[in-house]
């Protein structure tokens, strides 16, 4: 579980060098990956009811950059979530940003044995 929540901790910190267009970007790839991991049957379309009721999707133009982020972030660990055995959903893009904020960015990002 610790392993993935320290991938995007580095992967906060880096956020403000991303331009908006490369973030609509990796949004919509996610939004790619999610309808394929649906499709896969791995799980059900409602477990990506969290980054829906975000409402902005990578065609939300007008969206402010911090929506994007959001959604970003949000559908990650969602997807993240899906394919791993130990790492639990998120309810919501706050807990990554809450979780994120009190790991200790010492810890090594190699997965224990």
């Amino acid at each position: 579980m610790a392993n993935y929540h320290r991938g995007f901790t580095r992967l906060e910190s880096q956020w403000h060098s991303v331009k908006k267009t490369e973030l609509v970007h990796l949004h919509a790839l996610l939004v790619l990956l999610s309808e394929r991991v649906v499709d896969q049957g791995i799980v059900d379309r409602s477990y990506f009811e969290p980054y829906a009721e975000l409402d902005v999707t990578p065609v939300s133009f007008r969206a402010r950059r911090d929506r994007h982020e959001e959604a970003v972030l949000l559908l990650a660990a969602l997807l993240a979530a899906a394919v791993s055995d130990e790492y639990e959903p998120p309810p919501d893009v706050e807990t990554i940003r809450t979780e994120s904020d009190s790991t200790p960015s010492s810890h090594s990002s190699a997965p224990s044995s």
